[in-house]
């Protein structure tokens, strides 16, 4: 930089703000440090600016680039909000939780990803300390959102229970989806459809969520076709842990999954039913872990509803 065309200086508390030349000209400014939150928010990870477009949905949504200033957001008009490259959006509010169809739904035209606490859209002023996802709170939530494409920073906070169809296809068809969400401290699945379709369709996820800590999933079709048609996907995520199973609830969860090699088992009585076509159309071989003794002596072998042809089966250790 060149000080002799400065003019003026102008001072933070304690340090330079911004230096500017003798036509008001700005020369270098300091950037506002990000805030410290665990706020939802969508960056942009683009190098242009993207939109940000919110159709559906009801109850109250504020936006903020700052998480200090916040815009009430209108779901009368539903304008497009935009979002500079490298920048975040914040988001809290109370969201209404529809039964059906229409649901809130958010989809960007640029690479983006998601992170911070999402409880903090379903309820701002208790989503610190909510241990409980009510009735349809995240379904179908960036459905179709085909540039998003990192999750890997967007927890639940303390949540550990979960009520029905409240991730249902929360990421269907996001096909640009790599990395997952941090669902490690989910516990309870006890209502139906939960995960049903939450990622189906996701073609680049390469990783699945963190389910280890969950030991019960109780509700009908909980995992039916969760991570249907989930190509790059490897290995199932570890449901050793999980002891009670609804009915269908892993029907064609993995169907589809053409790279994957390597599934964990539930730790309950087996029942083909309940596994109906969870491994259909997967790599030609691959690995069953069985997450006890029960399951290795009857699981169903030579099918896509147990071990399929062409796949072995181990003892989890």
């Amino acid at each position: 930089m060149d000080l002799s065309d400065v003019k003026q200086i102008y001072l933070g508390e304690d340090e330079v703000i911004q230096i500017t030349d003798d036509q008001g000209n700005i020369m270098w400014k300091k950037e506002s440090p990000e805030p410290v939150t665990d706020l939802f928010y969508i960056k942009n990870e683009s190098d242009q600016a993207g939109t940000l477009t919110i159709t559906n949905g009801g109850g109250t949504l504020r936006y903020s680039t700052d998480a200090t200033n916040w815009t009430d957001y209108d779901f009368t008009t539903h304008p497009t909000i935009s979002v500079q490259a490298g920048k975040k959006l914040y988001l809290k509010g109370a969201k209404s939780n529809p039964t059906s169809s229409p649901y809130l739904n958010f989809t960007m035209d640029v690479d983006h990803s998601i992170g911070g606490n999402i409880m903090s859209i379903v309820n701002e002023n208790t989503f610190e300390t909510d241990t409980y996802m009510p009735t349809c709170a995240l379904s179908h939530l960036f459905e179709n959102d085909t540039y998003l494409i990192d999750a890997s920073n967007m927890n639940t906070g303390v949540v550990k229970s979960l009520d029905r169809e409240c991730m249902n296809s929360i990421f269907k068809s996001c096909t640009s989806l790599v990395t997952p969400p941090d669902l490690s401290g989910i516990v309870r699945a006890n209502n139906d459809h939960i995960f049903s379709s939450s990622f189906e369709g996701c073609s680049s996820l390469t990783t699945p969520p963190d389910l280890s800590n969950m030991v019960s999933a109780s509700g009908i079709y909980v995992f039916y076709k969760a991570f249907n048609g989930c190509s790059s996907l490897t290995t199932t995520p570890n449901f050793s842990n999980i002891t009670n199973v609804g009915g269908y609830g892993f029907a064609s969860s993995f169907a589809n999954c053409s790279s994957l090699t390597t599934a964990y088992t539930p730790k309950v009585s087996w029942d083909p039913s309940t596994m109906m076509s969870w491994l259909s159309n997967v790599a030609a071989s691959g690995k069953v872990y069985c997450a006890n003794q029960g399951i290795y002596d009857n699981i169903t072998r030579n099918s896509a509803s147990g071990v399929p042809s062409g796949w072995t089966k181990q003892l989890l250790s």
